[in-house]
């Protein structure tokens, strides 16, 4: 592939020239490519191929509904650099989920209002973090949401229930970002 920025033979050419190469325009560089080889049929291909496919299907729907918002256009178009569209970052931000880094639980003694606190990252936003507690049994006996703090890289949860025995307790936080990819990640007491 070849990229230039200011060659007036090619400067506003795209589309194809014979059945060999490319003209394409994009961020002002001019590109010349070789033509895609296309199979002639594809198979069905694997399970985890036919979910890869559909997978991305969802991810382009979610790109191009994107760019018909023009709140999170904006929002898209102020991380799209080095070449990169509005519609690559939406794409890429719906095929990664969010991750969650640590749940900290040292000031968490079993009483109300002790703190529960997350970290959680996405490559684009996280929306938001639920943090769920269960007894041993697996018993829920509370849930809710984080309030963000430290410029969205921690969360904090304040508890409402009283737990007399905190061995084996789990508590579970849930991270989402803006497609709507959910993560979760526990830990046990």
């Amino acid at each position: 592939m070849v990229h230039t920025n200011s060659n007036a033979l090619t400067k506003n050419y795209r589309g194809k020239f014979g059945n060999q190469f490319s003209f394409r325009n994009r961020n002002g560089k001019s590109i010349l490519a070789l033509l895609p080889k296309r199979k002639r049929k594809r198979d069905k291909g694997t399970v985890a191929q036919q979910q890869n496919r559909r997978k991305f299907a969802n991810a382009s729907q979610y790109a191009k509904h994107v760019l018909l918002e023009p709140g999170m256009l904006a929002a898209y178009s102020a991380r799209a650099k080095n070449g990169l569209t509005p519609y690559n970052v939406a794409l890429t931000d719906y095929l990664r989920s969010p991750w969650i880094e640590v749940i900290d639980a040292e000031k968490y003694a079993g009483n109300p209002g002790d703190l529960i606190r997350v970290q959680a990252f996405d490559d684009f936003n996280v929306t938001e973090v639920i943090v769920r507690i269960n007894d041993a049994s697996g018993n829920q006996i509370e849930s809710g949401p984080c309030q963000v703090i430290s410029h969205g890289i921690w969360w904090e949860y304040t508890t409402t229930e009283a737990i007399a025995s905190l061995p084996g307790v789990k508590i579970i936080a849930i991270a989402r970002d803006n497609p709507g990819n959910k993560t979760e990640e526990t830990i046990i007491l």
